[in-house]
């Protein structure tokens, strides 16, 4: 560094020149500017590198949720066709119970409200006879009859 004296009334004052560094020491300014900007874009390239990796993963991350979004609609599509379904198996049930419970009643004569045939009973024991009791019904078989009993024993 130059230095140069500068009087100043009675006394003088010693003035350091900065401006221009001398000999080693600019040398060494030069050096650590050079390490610095090496550091600088040292810094700068793994800043670039980062900034791709997460554009990267952003990128990964839509695709993800794209796919996601496309299964929960398909998820959905697929539940209201099984509910469709399901409704349409229910409705069917429940025509065909209805039109054999229908069918029941008419074969049993009770869709005009008529009454039931008359069912077996127990014959009474008489005293002092041994054996066993039976039933008695008046069962014919083969004949036709348009009265309420009369006809096929159906239970539901």
């Amino acid at each position: 560094m130059a230095t140069r004296t500068v009087p100043r009334g009675d006394y003088a004052v010693r003035v350091y020149d900065t401006s221009r560094p001398q000999g080693r020491q600019a040398e060494q300014i030069k050096a650590e500017e050079a390490a610095a900007a090496a550091a600088q874009a040292e810094l700068n390239r793994l800043a670039a590198e980062r900034q791709a990796i997460a554009e990267q993963q952003r990128q990964q991350l839509a695709a993800a949720q794209a796919e996601s979004l496309k299964i929960q609609q398909e998820q959905a599509a697929r539940a209201e066709q099984l509910q469709a379904a399901q409704q349409l198996r229910i409705s069917q049930i429940q025509s065909f119970g209805s039109a054999v419970s229908q069918s029941l009643r008419i074969l049993g004569g009770y869709a005009g409200g008529g009454q039931q045939g008359p069912t077996a009973s127990m014959t009474r024991r008489k005293p002092g006879r041994a054996g066993v009791s039976s039933t008695t019904a008046s069962l014919r078989i083969g004949t036709v009859g348009r009265s309420p009993g009369s006809g096929a024993n159906l239970a539901t």
